[in-house]
């Protein structure tokens, strides 16, 4: 494995032996010259593989421990829904736990009207978005609203959309349009 472009410390952008660019992480991963040979890939903790390069940047600003609980989550997601979900998720998700967090310590509460057509139309995403909650909670000592697992559920489900809009049957790609309305 190749690194190319070193992102932060522990984040790098990387060339596989297939030629594949990944992110990869590991701790002090993305520190040295760039291009160079990764010579002991036990290093790597994690590797994202086709992450949109706009979610690149957002590693410098999201702390790692809120990235790692997003990848827990999307793991979680992955065991328990069928489609395949989007790689960029780990990062958009992260993003908004992030924004979620810095809303909670302002006192700042946002309503989420739709919070109980989720939970009756996507029970396996709602159920994944209150293991997030639960999740935080334990790691940040942070217990967000439980309308956050709605905004949790929303993200997996747009990111199961993305990659797979031909792959659901009719009846839920309905449900997702009614759900986003």
């Amino acid at each position: 494995m190749r690194i190319i472009k070193n992102i932060n410390n522990n984040f790098a952008i990387a060339v596989d032996g297939a030629g594949n660019r990944l992110i990869i992480s590991g701790k002090g991963i993305g520190f040295g010259k760039v291009p160079r040979e990764l010579e002991d890939i036990t290093r790597i903790n994690r590797s994202y593989y086709d992450v949109d390069e706009a979610y690149v940047s957002m590693l410098n600003e999201i702390p790692e421990e809120i990235i790692a609980i997003s990848a827990q989550i999307v793991d979680q997601a992955r065991r328990h829904i069928d489609n395949p979900i989007s790689s960029n998720i780990v990062f958009t998700l992260a993003d908004h736990i992030h924004f979620s967090i810095q809303r909670y310590q302002k006192q700042m509460n946002v309503q989420l009207p739709i919070v109980y057509d989720i939970q009756h139309l996507f029970e396996k995403e709602m159920a994944i978005g209150a293991y997030g909650l639960r999740l935080i909670q334990k790691e940040l000592h942070i217990a967000l609203p439980k309308e956050e697992a709605a905004y949790i559920a929303l993200h997996i489900i747009n990111a199961e959309m993305q990659d797979n809009h031909r792959a659901y049957p009719d009846h839920h790609r309905e449900r997702v349009r009614y759900a986003n309305q």
